[in-house]
């Protein structure tokens, strides 16, 4: 008997392995397109320099179901627990000679750090977070410019 198979003869591309530099030059250079895709004039995630927040927003409650006035406060991250898991065994690894066993981070990059702010509902007392995001400077409560006479 006879029998007929059919080979498909797959190919392969070997392409050139980057260097280090290449690498890091391509991912700079995508981490900017992704910068820059929010970039426009009109877009809410432009680059914020100041932002002022009034201490009194007027806004929706989700127990109340209705529009609220809210009390406005910046979020700021609690003391951390000296219990919890991780710091136990960070402290543990920690102990004895041998010097720092895990890595510090140093190349800090950002100049901005994020801006979250807390609402408390002045009727229920309900407190939710939201995501402000980057800016320079963040100013709570509304100034008024003030012209000198001069």
């Amino acid at each position: 008997r006879a029998r007929l198979c059919c080979h498909t003869i797959s190919t392969f591309f070997f392409f050139k392995q980057k260097t280090a530099y290449e690498i890091s030059a391509c991912l700079v250079g995508s981490e900017m397109c992704i910068r820059d895709r929010y970039m426009g004039k009109n877009n809410k995630r432009s680059k914020r320099k100041m932002v002022c927040v009034p201490k009194l927003r007027k806004t929706i409650c989700p127990r109340c179901n209705k529009h609220r006035p809210h009390k406005v406060s910046q979020y700021k991250k609690g003391k951390e627990s000296t219990l919890s898991q991780g710091r136990r065994r960070y402290d543990n690894k920690q102990r004895g000679y041998g010097g720092q066993k895990k890595p510090v981070f140093k190349k800090k990059a950002k100049t901005t750090k994020k801006v979250t702010l807390r609402l408390e509902c002045n009727v229920c007392k309900y407190k939710r977070h939201v995501l402000l995001g980057r800016c320079k400077t963040f100013v709570l409560g509304e100034q008024k410019k003030v012209e000198s006479k001069y």
